[in-house]
Parts: structure tokens; C-alpha cells; sequence
């Protein structure tokens, strides 16, 4: 018995001295198991990582993506982005940044680089032709002598101008000054690749090229929860309340617990139409040519002109140049809408029979 005990507390002394050697648990049987310090390769890079590659004795830097990784030789299948090259590279090769100062020629921000170059003949249309200024654009000659890297890096300006930069209703402004809402979008296979039609404060309506654009957020005329007022297409005045804007400058809002639907802010306003005063409505033919206030509603706001025959669509502004634009009126078969003899204050014409004043 008493050797029993020896004979324990002898293979308690060993297991300590071995666990202070690093042993670790043999757990099928309780006794230890001495391992060796093993140095285990932690991989700096995931597979989907953009890398940096500069192969030996090349000055050429290659973009690339972590494709494998292979843990026994601590290295990493790497591809290209320009899809030309394909290898297997060890870690230490491998950078997660790219060389410092590789040259201003792929500087993005630089006028005349690589990128900017690339980016420039996407936008106008023209075909790819890789090349840079070292002095900036049309500044000297280009240089069109260039690495496959250098090529890469044009292309991938190229490529980054894809689809239009603005929408229609964007409010844009020019490199001059002027502002304005896009009305239509034009691809073009020629000199530009995206022309726009913008409608200007100025009234002008023409084209323009993507680069010499940029965009407008104005702030909303009206508030998300303001009570507005908008008139329907046959003169009728609805109440809604504005739910929401966009940067078009357009309110989503909401009409009589029905419709929602986006209006541009200049056919909003604040305040209701007046529903009562004291004219009288007449029925049948007025007594000349001219615009009435003239609706089947008795809306007060709603204006037509008469051509002797019948009325024209509805307009809401009579306070412009009233010859001129009445005598431009298309005219539907309509002769039913009631009418009064109301004349505004601030109309530019005078109340008075058509004979002096429309030729």
C-alpha cells in the first residue's frame, strides 16, 4: 500500500514538471502529452480583398483581388482587375495600400491624369483612347505611350462614367451661373454621350452636356405636414397636406384621405381660391371675343378665351400680355361654360371691347 502511494506521488511530481514544459491534456486517459511550440499562420488578407502586387525586379504595380488562400505555403492566388494576370504570390509580397507617390499621372483628383482623361471621353462620347497630361488637359501633348497598368487605370475612369448623372425634374445649374429643371434625357452615340434638356428660369429651353452641369437641391417651398391648396384639371380646388418633398423640388401630397401624387410647388398654394364675391354667371355665348372667367363650376380662378365660336382649355394667369397670348389659345368644341363679366385689377389690358385692342 505504502508503495502505492510512492509510486502516486511520484507521477504527480512528473505531470507538473511536464505541464510546466507546456504539455497539454491527453484527455483520453488523464495523462499529458508534451507538443512543441508550433508557429500557426494567421492570414493577413481574406479571400475579396483589393491587393497590391509588385512583381520582382518590375517597376509595374498590379491591382488585384484575393482569389485562394493556401495555408501550408502562406500565399494567396491573386487576379488582376484588369483580369490579365493570374498567380500565386506570397504574403509578404502583398500590400494592403499602394505605393506612395506611384506617379501624378494616376493622381484622380489632377487635372489631365489617367482617370480624369478616362472619365472625360466616356462622358462626351468618344471612343477609349488611353492617355494623360502631364501638364493638364490639352496642356502639351499627351503622353499615349503608356503601361498596361497605366491602361488599367484609364479604364477605370472610362468605365466609371455609366449611366446619366441627372434625372428629369432635377434642378441643375451651369459652370456660368445659370439655373434650371431637367425636362429630357438624350444618349448619343456622338460627340456626347448624355445631353440634357434643361428648362431655365431665364426661359430659355435647350441643351446640355453633363459636364458643364451640376446639381441643385433647393429648399422646399412648402413643409412636410403644411396644408396646401391645388387645382384639378376642370378648375376644381382640392385641399391636401404635404406628406413629402424631393430634391426635383416636387411635394408627394395627400388629397381628401384618397390620391397621393407628386405636383410640382408652383400649382400649390397656401391659401384657398375665394368661393364667394358678387359676380353673377351668365349662360350661352359671351357678347365678344376675349377672355372670361369662365367655368361650369363657378370657379373664380378659372379663365378661358372666347374666339367667337367656342372656349379654349383652362388657363389660370390673365395678368399677362392678353392679345398675345389669346390669340395663340387653341380652342376646344366647347360652348357650354358659364361665365361672368368679372376683369381683374392687375391685368395688364383693360376691360373694353375687342375691336381696340385685338386686330
Amino acid at each position: 500500500m505504502n508503495e502505492l502511494k510512492q509510486i502516486r506521488t511520484m507521477a504527480e511530481m512528473i505531470i507538473e514538471k511536464v505541464d510546466a514544459l507546456g504539455a497539454t491534456p491527453f484527455y483520453q486517459n488523464g495523462f499529458r502529452e508534451f507538443v512543441p511550440e508550433v508557429n500557426v499562420w494567421m492570414p493577413k488578407f481574406a479571400i475579396g480583398d483589393t491587393v497590391y502586387y509588385t512583381p520582382d525586379g518590375g517597376t509595374e504595380e498590379w491591382t488585384c483581388t484575393i482569389k485562394k488562400i493556401h495555408s501550408t505555403y502562406n500565399s494567396y492566388e491573386v487576379v488582376s482587375h484588369d483580369g490579365r494576370h493570374e498567380t500565386w504570390v506570397a504574403e509578404k509580397f502583398l500590400r494592403s495600400e499602394p505605393k506612395l507617390n506611384p506617379g501624378p499621372q494616376f493622381d484622380r483628383d489632377r487635372n489631365g491624369s489617367l482617370y480624369d482623361r478616362g472619365g472625360a471621353d466616356s462622358c462626351y462620347g468618344r471612343s477609349r483612347d488611353p492617355h494623360w497630361y502631364p501638364e493638364g488637359t490639352y496642356k502639351g501633348d499627351p503622353v499615349k505611350d503608356l503601361t498596361p497598368h497605366e491602361i488599367a487605370e484609364y479604364n477605370a475612369g472610362y468605365d466609371a462614367c455609366g449611366g446619366p448623372k441627372f434625372a428629369v425634374g432635377d434642378c441643375v445649374g451651369t459652370t456660368v451661373g445659370d439655373q434650371g429643371r431637367v425636362t429630357g434625357i438624350h444618349k448619343l452615340d456622338g460627340h456626347y454621350r448624355y445631353r440634357y434638356l434643361v428648362l431655365f428660369d431665364n426661359g430659355n429651353h435647350h441643351h446640355v452636356a453633363e459636364p458643364l452641369l451640376e446639381l441643385i437641391k433647393p429648399e422646399p417651398k412648402f413643409k412636410v405636414g403644411q396644408i396646401v391648396y391645388y387645382d384639378y384639371w376642370d378648375g376644381t380646388e382640392a385641399k391636401g397636406v404635404i406628406t413629402k418633398t424631393n430634391y426635383a423640388g416636387n411635394h408627394l401630397i395627400y388629397i381628401s384621405e384618397k390620391l397621393n401624387q407628386w405636383v410640382s410647388p408652383e400649382l400649390l398654394r397656401s391659401e384657398p381660391k375665394a368661393t364667394t364675391d358678387d359676380r353673377v354667371w351668365h349662360s350661352g355665348p359671351p357678347p365678344y371675343v376675349g377672355w372670361w372667367n369662365a367655368s361650369n363650376t363657378k370657379n373664380l380662378g378659372a379663365w378661358r378665351w372666347w374666339n367667337g365660336e367656342a372656349w379654349s382649355w383652362l388657363e389660370y394667369d390673365c395678368s399677362s400680355d392678353l392679345a398675345t397670348i389669346g390669340q395663340t389659345v387653341n380652342a376646344t368644341s366647347s360652348t357650354s361654360f358659364k361665365w361672368t363679366y368679372y376683369w381683374p385689377e392687375n391685368a395688364r389690358v383693360a376691360r373694353a371691347h375687342p375691336d381696340e385692342w385685338v386686330k
